[in-house]
């Protein structure tokens, strides 16, 4: 019988995205859910010069969706001491930035997204 090597070796084939918290890859995950934003729609109504009722569209609020990771593995307690944290309702010691990873076939990085846990991100990902 042939011996696998690398990818149909890989216990972690299946797992398309990983997330890192302070440069460490904390966990991964087969799903990878909500990641991106929207700008609301403000309308004002305003009289041109020549007497026409105009009503213009602009951008509002910048809104992010929330993050949904699924069916994860880790051999890391570090996201179950955060959560901890979060359930204690010490949020200022909750509070880091982490990335969202997103992984090509061969398991190489394709792109990452920053965002900052229980915060506001500083810059969405976009897959």
């Amino acid at each position: 019988m042939a011996k696998a090597s690398g990818r149909e070796s890989d216990p972690l084939v299946g797992f398309q995205f990983a997330i890192e918290v302070g440069g460490m890859v904390t966990g991964y995950f087969t799903e990878c859910g909500g990641i991106g934003s929207e700008n609301e729609i403000a309308e004002t109504k305003t009289v041109t010069d020549t007497g026409q009722e105009v009503v213009l569209k602009v951008p509002g609020r910048l809104k992010f969706g929330d993050v949904t990771l699924k069916r994860g593995i880790t051999d890391n307690l570090q996201i179950w001491e955060w959560r901890q944290l979060v359930e204690e309702g010490k949020l200022k010691d909750a509070r880091k930035n982490c990335s969202v990873i997103m992984f090509d076939p061969t398991t190489r990085p394709l792109r990452a997204g920053t965002s900052s846990m229980l915060g506001r991100r500083r810059s969405p990902a976009r897959m």
